[in-house]
């Protein structure tokens, strides 16, 4: 048994609300995705102990206690909250009486938004609309190669940083080599990369017993 208690009050929806959110879709059920209401309007049902009354029961409550304003809710459907059985498991309580109501078959209407301070016209719930839909339809597939893209950017970033750093604080001494008497010549990237091949082709190995750390080897010659 469910006790029904009078919790009339809020403001009626107006009716240039309806055939603004139509467009945005509809639920198996024929209802708009979307809905607008004054907080006070949206009742729920709970169980439980009251112990004002000291009874065992199910009872309406407002969903939004304390609050007076109007709030933009999407509807979700029953599989977004699991199954009957998942439900029960997680919302029974020690009195045996399920604290958010019987399993939602036909989906619940969530809070998106609470228009605070907001003025109420059709422009402002047009343009909120448009924001919560283009977020909506947007695929996983796209949000995964964004987040992609942004790391990228900041690596790249990060590289063009360290060059820059590394540039600074090195001056000359980057694509150079020493020789003996001081003299000091410069390479190209390329030039370094093609003596680099040149040892590479003409076989030049260091027998691993000859190798010896730092420049001692250079010293027992």
């Amino acid at each position: 048994m469910i006790l029904r208690r009078d919790l009339a009050g809020g403001k009626p929806t107006p009716s240039w609300v309806d055939p603004l959110v139509r467009p945005f879709g509809l639920n198996p059920f024929g209802e708009p995705i979307f809905r607008l209401l004054h907080s006070p309007r949206h009742i729920i049902t709970i169980g439980g102990y009251w112990e004002m009354d000291g009874r065992f029961e199910y009872r309406h409550a407002a969903k939004y206690p304390g609050r007076k304003c109007w709030v933009l809710e999407r509807w979700l459907p029953g599989r977004h909250y699991g199954s009957p059985v998942s439900w029960k498991d997680d919302t029974i309580n020690p009195e045996g009486y399920l604290s958010l109501g019987p399993y939602p078959l036909y989906g619940l209407y969530e809070c998106c938004l609470m228009l605070l301070n907001v003025p109420l016209c059709p422009q402002v719930i047009t343009e909120v609309l448009c924001t919560l839909w283009v977020n909506r339809v947007r695929k996983v597939s796209d949000i995964r190669e964004s987040l992609e893209r942004d790391i990228k950017a900041e690596d790249a970033a990060w590289d063009a940083q360290f060059e820059a750093d590394y540039d600074a604080s090195h001056g000359v001494r980057r694509g150079t080599m020493s020789l003996t008497g001081g003299k000091v010549l410069t390479y190209t990237s390329d030039e370094i990369e093609r003596y680099k091949e040149k040892l590479v082709a003409s076989g030049v190995r260091l027998k691993r017993e000859d190798f010896q750390e730092g420049f001692q080897q250079f010293e027992n010659k």
